[in-house]
């Protein structure tokens, strides 16, 4: 809990990267990107918490995420796909052949769940694949999909751990009362 606490906590710090000589719009992709990049690295632990739980069911589990919203929000940022489709072709054709498929549904709105972008995220970023301002998308749309994403990763930590907390302390009491009857 410790290690995913102080990954969840750096992930939500991170302010951003300083370079010199790029623009600030491709800097707000490049960091979104990052922020992706953490998030999820934070978001896969979390998910260690609930073994019930395969990180491609997410959705299925926490349900009352407004996903869908979220996904239309990424797909009117990327009207012309040329984030999601850039990010499609780069993950490899076999090896990737689920993170593909992934894409491909949420592309053609078959899926309410936009995590299979910021899966793909992170796996494309992660290997040295991925600009903010690939096949010529807006950099700074690109930063917008990810703080979407970020902030949807963020706040279902938030709250499913903190259900998690209560129903544990619950378990407690309920352990406590009986012990006390006997």
């Amino acid at each position: 809990i410790n290690r995913i606490s102080a990954r969840v906590h750096f992930a939500s710090s991170f302010q951003g990267v300083q370079v010199t000589d790029y623009s600030l719009e491709t800097m707000s992709g490049y960091n979104g990107l990052f922020q992706v990049f953490l998030m999820y690295s934070a978001f896969e632990g979390f998910i260690e918490l609930f073994p019930e739980i395969k990180i491609y069911e997410v959705e299925k589990h926490f349900t009352e995420y407004d996903y869908e919203n979220i996904s239309n929000r990424i797909l009117d940022l990327d009207k012309k796909g040329k984030f999601l489709n850039s990010l499609h072709d780069q993950l490899h054709p076999k090896k990737g052949k689920n993170h593909r498929d992934n894409i491909q549904e949420f592309q053609n709105r078959e899926t309410r769940s936009p995590l299979s972008v910021a899966t793909a995220i992170r796996h494309v970023f992660a290997h040295g694949k991925l600009s903010p301002n690939t096949n010529d998308a807006n950099p700074k749309k690109v930063g917008k999909i990810c703080l979407l994403l970020s902030d949807l990763m963020l706040t279902i930590m938030d709250t499913e751990f903190e259900k998690k907390i209560d129903s544990f302390y619950d378990e407690l009491k309920t352990k406590a009362l009986e012990k006390k009857k006997k």
